[in-house]
């Protein structure tokens, strides 16, 4: 896959690390369950790149990771749920597509 394409992917990726966990009541999910949530939406992913996504959200503030035994939990920060809204932008995160935005505001 060329270097575009990857990227692309990679930014998809952390969006949809972003809106599984706004989702979830406390924001928080083990990267066991964001693995299931990615294979029940088609979306494939190695642990491999969900390990280095989940890397990539809390160097960039967005989300907190807390390791316990095998698992490792990503928690949502205020500014990563603005990112999952839409209210905000990140550099490296894939943008809200403007029907996106309208299903999360209700319309």
């Amino acid at each position: 896959m060329n270097n575009f394409l990857q990227q692309k992917k990679t930014e998809d990726h952390r969006r949809t690390v972003l809106s599984f966990l706004s989702y979830d009541t406390d924001y928080r999910l083990g990267n066991d369950m964001l693995a299931t949530a990615f294979d029940a939406h088609g979306k494939a992913i190695t642990s491999d790149q969900l390990h280095n996504v989940l890397l990539w959200l809390s160097e960039n503030g967005l989300v907190t990771l807390k390791e316990i035994g095998q698992l490792t939990f990503a928690t949502l920060t205020d500014r990563g749920l603005e990112v999952a809204q839409g209210k905000s932008r990140a550099i490296g995160v894939r943008d809200l597509r403007p029907s996106e935005i309208a299903h999360i505001k209700g319309k």
